[in-house]
């Protein structure tokens, strides 16, 4: 086989490589999909509205834990955010300016994804510290919200109505002007 047959074969078997690919991926990934747990069973603020009782537990800064159904009956705005996310960063002056702001009617619970290894309690409330951040913290140390609410990428902000249904789902960085349509929206659909 000569230098000129052989490249031509390669470029042939990595051509059908290609095509079997982008015929076989939107199909494996919809049947993946299908896989997927839905319903008011895997969708913790649907469970509250149907149940009053979601098994979600997150804690707070003195290591209390709380649970999303003890938050039945507020407007709720979640943030799953890290301190080596840099549009996390990017974000929490925002976060923090509204919070405040709007203290009065939504409650914000800003969720540090903390593995333990790569993030830890105490580098998320030094870092809050050290930027004079004000707004209320928690960490999901078990995973279990980020789980819940099926966190793949950060960050993330959900809006949770007073009545305990998810009103809206941000992934990636929020402005100012976009939080605070999204607090309004939360706020006016109660």
């Amino acid at each position: 086989m000569n230098k000129k047959t052989s490249s031509m074969l390669s470029a042939v078997a990595l051509i059908a490589v290609i095509a079997l690919a982008a015929f076989a991926y939107p199909r494996l990934t919809k049947r993946a999909g299908q896989n997927q747990p839905t319903g008011p069973a895997h969708n913790p603020a649907e469970q509250m509205e149907e149940s009053g009782d979601v098994q979600l537990t997150v804690t707070d800064a003195t290591g209390a834990k709380i649970t999303l159904a003890s938050k039945k009956g507020k407007v709720l705005i979640l943030n799953f955010w890290a301190t080596w996310c840099p549009p996390c960063r990017r974000e929490l002056p925002a976060f923090n300016k509204l919070a405040d702001e709007y203290k009065d009617k939504v409650e914000f619970m800003m969720i540090g994804l903390t593995d333990g290894a790569r993030e830890t309690v105490d580098k998320v409330k030094k870092f809050v510290a050290d930027n004079k951040y004000t707004f209320p913290l928690y960490f999901d140390t078990e995973k279990q919200a980020s789980s819940a609410f099926g966190i793949r990428g950060i960050p993330v902000t959900v809006a949770i109505g007073a009545n305990g249904k998810v009103l809206s789902k941000k992934v990636g960085a929020m402005n100012e002007d976009e939080l605070s349509s999204m607090i309004k929206s939360a706020t006016e659909s109660n």
